[in-house]
């Protein structure tokens, strides 16, 4: 069954894979502690600048930035991984040349 949600398109499909391939795609990154942290460091230095904190507002903001960019290399990272994975079987690779920003999700 597909569903709608505005423009985007969902699509279940069942992937029969080998132990080792099912293990690469159940290893998705554990990046919800560094994008919560990431974002709560980015707001702790906002607010500390707009309070005129600006030394504590850069010792937030810096390594707030550099937590989410760490989460977002991490999910890039494993999309990657997916699509090369399921890449190899034919339909996959078709669906991937015409969607290059499809988005993978296992369940």
């Amino acid at each position: 069954m597909t569903t709608r949600h505005g423009r985007e398109v969902h699509i279940p499909v069942p992937v029969r894979s080998c132990e080792s391939c099912r293990d690469m795609l159940m290893r998705e990154p554990a990046n919800g502690v560094l994008k919560t942290s990431g974002t709560l460091l980015l707001w702790a230095g906002i607010v500390s600048m707009v309070l005129f904190y600006y030394v504590t507002g850069a010792l937030c903001l810096s390594p707030g930035i550099g937590l989410q960019r760490v989460a977002l290399n991490q999910q890039t990272q494993y999309q990657r991984r997916l699509k090369d994975l399921l890449g190899n079987i034919p339909f996959y690779r078709r669906v991937f040349d015409k969607y290059p920003d499809a988005v993978v999700e296992v369940q």
